[in-house]
């Protein structure tokens, strides 16, 4: 089977959470993206974990039909096949606090340079345990705390994800939360802009090639149907 990129679950495009305050998003997920989930148990959850993929759209140049995110929430649902509208579209800070934010931003950017294949399946439950990880909990590893994983191989790969995102001085990308009260909150994570200068708002029209730059167009990064 082909290798797909992780990037892919990123979503990202250049855009400011000034321009995206303003926006009441709505989310539609087909089921979970590369086809691939993991079962996990930690102390305060346990079920299926991993990409969802669907559409996002009313969401301004974030609005994509190739959107792939992860579960912030352990305490809410989500339903595949369902559109749900009303989702406020938060600034990293805001939401998580900055340094949470900005860890969040480095775990992605280390899932950015992993590839996803049958071979490689649990890094899907193992990248969403990571988040869990930096969003609850007060360590940067699995190997202790509520987020242990009964699956050896999870924690591992989780372990591996954060302590590499410990270890990078800079992140590729922000991070916003797609809120909505009495439903799953979702990650939501950008490109910043090249040079490091922040980020910029696309001019209309450039959601698209900040896409392709990704390597995120076309069905292929969504789970195909059949």
């Amino acid at each position: 089977m082909l290798q797909r990129p992780l990037r892919a679950a990123l979503g990202a495009i250049v855009l400011t959470a000034a321009c995206a305050g303003a926006q009441a998003a709505t989310v539609t997920l087909d089921g979970w993206a590369y086809d691939r989930y993991s079962n996990v148990s930690v102390t305060d959850y346990s079920g299926k974990a991993g990409a969802f993929g669907g559409t996002l759209s009313d969401a301004g140049t974030f609005s994509t039909t190739d959107f792939i995110t992860y579960c912030i929430q352990l305490e809410e649902g989500i339903s595949f096949g369902s559109t749900i509208t009303g989702f406020d579209i938060v600034g990293g800070d805001a939401y998580f606090g900055a340094a949470k934010a900005d860890l969040l931003g480095r775990l992605m950017t280390v899932a950015a340079s992993e590839t996803y294949s049958d071979a490689s399946w649990k890094k899907v439950g193992a990248l969403q345990l990571a988040i869990w990880n930096i969003v609850y909990d007060t360590d940067l590893t699995l190997s202790s705390g509520s987020f242990e994983s009964s699956n050896y191989w999870l924690t591992v790969g989780a372990n591996q994800l954060l302590a590499a995102a410990a270890a990078l001085t800079e992140s590729a990308y922000d991070v916003y939360a797609l809120e909505k009260t009495g439903v799953q909150d979702l990650l939501l994570v950008s490109l910043k802009e090249p040079g490091g200068g922040g980020s910029a708002v696309p001019e209309p029209g450039t959601a698209a090639l900040a896409l392709l730059a990704l390597g995120a167009a076309g069905a292929g990064l969504r789970r195909r149907k059949s």
